[in-house]
């Protein structure tokens, strides 16, 4: 046997060449990797640190380690040697540049992934490559296949923020997606990235703590959940992302994106992530960027102030088949869709939903305007109030002058029925339209309801002109003594007419009708739709009929204009009281008496604030002053040295003087009168906070 075996041992030298060399070992070729990629979070910034540990088939790392540096504030590196397994772990450590303020992060953060070389030598490290690698690594150890765990990783961890993987268009690995890429993957992770951001702010703002650290929290603390089960249950998690969704500024995220790509020199339009954040609550994703058909809305002019006006419904069409498009609207509008008015700015809707806007009207001749975006379509509405003004009646002759708020002045011509002013005048601004010119031929024109705030409350303010009554005029009366009672002249009724009967009316409550020669009438109340309060007198008179008019004579120095209307006529009857002011000679003073009652400190401001017969120091009487005068009173009739005016002049009770007596107070005297004679007692001591008359004094000079 054994020199058998030394036979074929030299057969097989001979056949193999003869001699005694060895055959050279066949090793199979090794595949390699070269490798760069990104870190994103927002782009990591340059000289970030970089870790590459190659893995086995269950993702264990084995021996062999890489280290590189990012070379760019976009996050990009590249490891200088080759890896020799197509599974790897990458780990970046660094600041990053954040979507919501545009700017780099306080603190470093460190983000994670697993990627497969074999597919994509250029991976990227960013957030949901973080979530997803404890949960993968545990599926693996499961027993499940890479391919397997890949995917249900990848739906678990979209799932946590509210999206169907099924529903990204060609949806890619994690470690493929780049928040300045083009794809609906990228638009998914840039969507996802700023959301974790804003949540991070958020809680930053109520904690008082660091954005990065709160970042970093959220992140952790999500991966280590879904490891466990593949589900989140934390329900302040799933409320903090729902917050944060409505509260991200979306413009401004695009903008800080895009601006800070163009200043590290490099063109980048931010995906379309706008798609995948539900800025309405309504838990709808995506929510797709498409055009409608027909988003027209139709302004709205001559509206009153402080309205709710609602405007046209746009019926949505147009999106593809099962597309559901964002609805955004302008701040201080209101959307309301399928006839409901939705609390917020946002909204969602599909084919055969309906849409309208809501605005509260500005005030007089402005306009407000809402812009709203539905998908990619986007339109506005705007609405105009009506310029204050109103309406006129019975304007027969021109020269007409209006004049609002001392301002603006218009001229309205003869036949116009309503006028208008162009200032416009805002919400809670006041306005006092009075007359400046009046007609000729002569009308007496009169302003109803012309001074007033604007507000919701309607402004109901007219102009009423007609012709002084031919033979019907009541004369003004000036100079009559106050709070005495005035009667006009009488006039005789003519020109209605045989059997006609007309209503007199007169404007004051405080008046009376005198019909031939009796007090007659009864009270009549504002017209509708005004509230029901009694504001003046009536009767019923024809030909013939003699009517005269009483009112109380005013304050001193006031006026009471009376207005009246018969048939379709109207006019005035003025009252004017002047101020009764008398000489006292042998104390040389100029007596200003009034029929007001004030405190001490308010008659006291009263007098020294005085220019009466155009002169200043006037003041408080003393003591002796007013005893002087009525004693001096005492002595005379109505017709003797004091006129009526003047006699009469004194209201009847304690008059203050600037003569203290005790602690916040002081005296005053009594004027009264009694059959046409005047006595005056010495009323003593009146406290400051009580009301007593007003009289004021000045020194009789030129």
């Amino acid at each position: 046997m054994k020199i058998f075996g030394i036979i074929l041992s030299a057969l097989f030298l001979s056949a193999c060449g003869g001699g005694s060399s060895t055959p050279p070992v066949v090793t199979p070729p090794t595949t390699t990797y070269a490798i760069s990629g990104q870190v994103q979070k927002g782009p990591f910034a340059i000289g970030s640190q970089i870790i590459v540990n190659e893995l086995d088939v269950n993702l264990n790392a084995t021996s062999k380690s890489y280290s590189a540096q990012t070379s760019d504030n976009l996050g990009n590196f590249t490891v200088s040697s080759a890896v020799t397994t197509n599974m790897v772990e990458i780990i970046g450590s660094g600041f990053y540049m954040d979507e919501i303020t545009g700017k780099l992060g306080t603190s470093q953060i460190q983000l994670r992934g697993i990627a497969d070389l074999s597919i994509n030598t250029k991976p990227t490290v960013n957030v949901l490559t973080t979530l997803q690698q404890p949960r993968l690594k545990a599926l693996i150890a499961q027993g499940k296949t890479y391919a397997v765990a890949n995917t249900q990783s990848q739906n678990e961890v979209l799932a946590a923020f509210g999206i169907n993987a099924a529903k990204i268009t060609a949806i890619s690995p994690f470690y493929s997606m780049k928040i300045n890429g083009t794809t609906d993957s990228d638009s998914v992770l840039l969507a996802i990235s700023v959301t974790l951001s804003q949540m991070a702010s958020n809680a930053a703002g109520i904690n008082g703590s660091n954005q990065s650290a709160e970042l970093s929290n959220y992140i952790n603390t999500l991966a280590v959940e879904l490891a466990a089960t593949g589900t989140s249950s934390n329900a302040a998690f799933a409320a903090a992302k729902n917050a944060a969704q409505i509260a991200v500024n979306l413009p401004g995220v695009r903008s800080n994106l895009e601006t800070y790509y163009a200043n590290q020199t490099s063109t980048m339009a931010a995906p379309k992530f706008e798609e995948w954040i539900d800025k309405s609550g309504s838990g709808n994703l995506p929510q797709r960027l498409v055009p409608i058909s027909e988003l027209n809305f139709t302004n709205t002019l001559d509206t009153a102030p402080g309205q709710l006006i609602t405007s046209n419904t746009v019926l949505i069409s147009g999106l593809p088949e099962g597309f559901i498009a964002p609805v955004s609207a302008s701040a201080g509008s209101t959307i309301i869709k399928n006839n409901v008015a939705l609390a917020g700015l946002h909204a969602d809707v599909k084919n055969g939903d309906t849409i309208a806007l809501r605005l509260s009207t500005p005030g007089y001749g402005l306009s407000t305007m809402a812009t709203i975006s539905v998908g990619s379509s986007s339109a506005t509405w705007s609405v105009t109030s009506k310029a204050l003004g109103g309406g006129i009646l019975g304007l027969t002759s021109a020269g007409l002058k209006l004049r609002n708020n001392g301002g603006e002045e218009i001229v309205i011509p003869s036949g116009a029925t309503s006028f208008a002013f162009s200032t416009p005048l805002a919400m809670g601004a006041s306005y006092n339209i009075i007359l400046t010119g009046v007609p000729s031929p002569y009308l007496a024109c009169t302003v109803i309801n012309g001074v007033g705030t604007v507000s919701a409350t309607a402004a109901s303010i007219s102009v009423y002109c007609a012709p002084v009554l031919s033979g019907i005029t009541f004369d003004p009366v000036t100079s009559p003594v106050a709070d005495t009672i005035v009667t006009s002249n009488t006039v005789t009724i003519s020109g209605l007419g045989s059997g006609v009967s007309a209503e007199f009316k007169v404007r004051n409550i405080k008046a009376s009708i005198i019909k031939n020669g009796v007090a007659n009438g009864t009270t009549y109340t504002y017209d509708p739709p005004g509230p029901a309060v009694i504001i003046g007198w009536k009767t019923s008179v024809v030909d013939g009929d003699t009517i005269a008019l009483t009112v109380p004579a005013p304050a001193h120095g006031a006026s009471v204009s009376l207005e009246i209307s018969i048939a379709s006529s109207s006019g005035i009857w003025a009252v004017n009281t002047s101020i009764p002011y008398y000489t006292d000679t042998p104390y040389n003073l100029v007596w200003m008496p009034t029929s007001a009652s004030a405190t001490w400190a308010e008659a006291n401001a009263f007098c020294t604030s005085f220019n009466g017969q155009g002169k200043t120091g006037w003041r408080q009487p003393t003591y002796l002053e007013s005893n002087a005068i009525a004693e001096r009173m005492g002595s005379l009739t109505p017709t003797q040295t004091m006129t009526n005016a003047q006699y009469y002049g004194w209201k009847e009770g304690s008059i203050w003087t600037s003569t203290a007596d005790g602690v916040a107070s002081h005296d005053v005297k009594w004027m009264g009168r009694s059959g046409g004679s005047a006595g005056m007692a010495n009323s003593g001591p009146r406290a400051d906070s009580t009301s007593q008359v007003i009289s004021c004094v000045r020194a009789n000079t030129p």
